[in-house]
C-alpha cells in the first residue's frame, strides 16, 4: 500500500479502531452482514442537512491536509515519517472538529456516503446549495 493510500484513509483508521471488535464479532456471519448494511442504509437518514454540510466543509479541508502532508511524507526517513503521519492525524481530527464534528461522526458519515450512493448525491445537493449561499460579511 502506498503512502497516499495511508494518508487518504488516516480517519477512516481511526474509526476503524473504534468498530474493529463489533466488526470482527460479524465478518463470519453473511446474515448479520446483511442486517448490518440495511442498518447502516437505514441509519443514513438521521444525518442532518447541517451534518452533512459540516461533513463536506470537513472533508474538503481534509483533502487539503491530504496533500499538504504527502509530500512531507513522501521525503521523509521512516522515523520521521511516523512522526508526520501522527501531526497529520492531529490536524485532520482538528479540521474535522472545526467544522462541527467528532471524528467519529466524521467517519461514520464517510461509511455510510460509500456505502450509499443516495447519501452521497444528497450530500452534494447540500454541499452545492451551502457554497451558492451569500457568505456573511463581516463589519469591521
Amino acid at each position: 500500500m502506498s503512502y497516499r493510500n495511508v494518508i487518504g484513509a488516516s480517519l477512516f483508521a481511526l474509526g476503524i479502531a473504534v468498530a474493529a471488535p463489533s466488526l470482527a464479532a460479524t465478518a463470519d456471519k453473511p446474515a448479520a452482514k446483511a442486517d448490518a448494511s440495511a442498518a447502516a442504509h437505514t441509519e443514513t437518514a438521521k444525518f442532518t442537512d447541517a451534518k452533512l454540510a459540516s461533513f463536506a466543509a470537513a472533508r474538503k479541508k481534509v483533502a487539503v491536509l491530504n496533500r499538504q502532508y504527502e509530500g512531507r511524507i513522501g521525503a521523509a526517513d521512516q522515523t520521521a515519517k511516523r512522526q508526520v503521519v501522527q501531526l497529520k492525524n492531529i490536524d485532520l481530527a482538528a479540521a474535522v472538529k472545526s467544522e462541527g464534528l467528532t471524528t467519529q461522526e466524521y467517519n461514520e458519515i464517510f461509511l455510510a456516503m460509500k456505502a450509499d450512493p443516495a447519501l452521497a448525491a444528497r450530500i452534494a445537493t447540500v454541499k452545492t446549495a451551502a457554497a451558492a449561499r451569500p457568505s456573511a460579511t463581516r463589519i469591521q
